[in-house]
């Protein structure tokens, strides 16, 4: 809802129902009748009419907007309790933080949220932004309990549902593994029951169990099992060749969303501890080595993180702690990060201080038009001349006056 609908919305909320903050509770000014019937969602619904139809209302969206005046993404019940609209019971809240409160009953036989067995042993996961993070396994429900509650708390603060297991002096797996890449146990069953072939050929034969001296390379889902474990063909052949598991890969970095102001001004500080940047000079330097390879079209772009970031985007962003639509260099030279030769501008109007470039026309904005020559700037239409020169002075007067200081006109390109 825009700031406009959101005011009207609650000008009728108040002009047809009077809320008691202390109770949550609804009543309609015409009879007094108490409005605390829920839907089949549990939710309280209001009705008031906006641009002349009837709109639906919930209730505790409606509370936050009577009291506050805002209307956020999501107003979240502290409690858990949908019928409960008492204002000290609601807040402001993300759709995530909205998810991570929780008001029901863990699901798992184990009794805890984010906590199933797992063989013999109890294994330990969170949703996070719609995906599981796995968080490790554990001897007993209780310790994977405590690590679900350290991950949920660290994620969503004062939003997290708990398990309330006291993790004091507990702590969790610092880099979680799957039961069978880390135990002692499965390496020397996997080395009795598997060896490999005498001829070199690299093919592993099985020694114990169904199967002996079959020839476990040309299984096709390229997975055997041993035990209550099932282990992938190449994990097995590691552990025959290097006598240890292969070792998990490194976890993937942290991308960075550079929309958001707190994430990008994080990233910088990151990019600081990599790279020097001379605002004098323009240049960007890592380990005392210049950075000055350019693009072909002759920006000089920096890799940190996992991005590939434009080198004078980063330049403005460090200087003065914001990111603009465009960051336009002043002389036109692309790898020329000097901070003076930086400035905010929108897309026009780093177009518009951009190179001529081709053209039957050796003018920028000029154009031919049946054996004469026609000016325009932006789309749109300036006239039409006997000349070029004539035809270029037209585009450099209306540049100037649309663009200003960013307009580069012919007469400064042909200087």
């Amino acid at each position: 809802m825009t700031k406009t609908e959101t005011k009207t919305a609650r000008t009728e909320l108040l002009k047809k129902y009077t809320y008691n903050k202390d109770t949550g509770i609804f009543t309609t000014r015409s009879s007094g009748v108490y409005w605390r019937e829920p839907n089949e969602h549990g939710y309280i619904t209001l009705s008031v009419k906006l641009n002349g139809k009837a709109k639906g209302f919930l209730a505790h969206r409606a509370a936050w907007l009577i009291e506050t005046g805002e209307l956020p993404e999501v107003v979240d019940h502290i409690n858990g309790d949908r019928k409960d609209n008492r204002i000290s019971n609601l807040r402001a809240a993300t759709v995530q933080q909205n998810v991570a409160n929780r008001s029901h009953k863990p699901k798992s036989s184990s009794g805890y949220f984010g906590v199933t067995k797992k063989r013999k042993k109890w294994e330990a996961k969170i949703k996070h932004k719609g995906k599981d993070k796995y968080l490790g396994v554990y001897d007993t429900p209780e310790d994977a309990a405590k690590a679900y509650d350290i991950a949920a708390i660290s994620m969503n603060g004062e939003f997290a549902t708990i398990n309330g297991v006291d993790t004091k002096g507990f702590k969790p797996m610092k880099e979680p593994q799957h039961e069978h890449y880390y135990t002692d146990e499965l390496v020397c069953k996997i080395k009795d029951t598997f060896s490999l072939c005498e001829n070199g050929s690299g093919a592993i034969i099985r020694n114990k169990g169904r199967g002996v001296g079959k020839n476990i390379c040309e299984n096709k889902m390229g997975k055997v099992r041993t035990g209550d474990a099932t282990v992938t063909v190449a994990q097995v052949r590691h552990i025959l060749t290097h006598g240890k598991p292969k070792p998990r890969r490194k976890p993937a970095e942290r991308k960075y969303n550079l929309k958001n102001p707190s994430e990008r001004m994080e990233f910088v500080c990151s990019l600081l501890g990599v790279y020097d940047y001379n605002k004098d000079t323009g240049v960007f330097s890592r380990g005392g080595v210049d950075v000055t390879t350019t693009t072909r079209q002759g920006y000089i772009f920096l890799q940190h993180k996992r991005k590939t970031v434009p080198a004078h985007r980063m330049a403005y962003l460090i200087v003065y702690g914001e990111l603009p639509e465009v960051v336009d260099h002043i002389n036109g030279v692309r790898n020329d990060n000097r901070i003076k030769n930086l400035r905010a501008a929108t897309r026009q109007q780093n177009a518009a201080n951009s190179r001529h470039s081709r053209g039957a026309s050796k003018y920028k904005g000029v154009s031919t038009f049946y054996g004469r020559w026609l000016a325009g700037v932006a789309g749109k239409y300036i006239g039409i001349y006997n000349s070029q020169e004539e035809a270029a002075l037209a585009y450099d007067e209306a540049a100037v006056k649309m663009y200003g200081e960013y307009a580069l006109t012919n007469q400064q390109q042909h200087a």
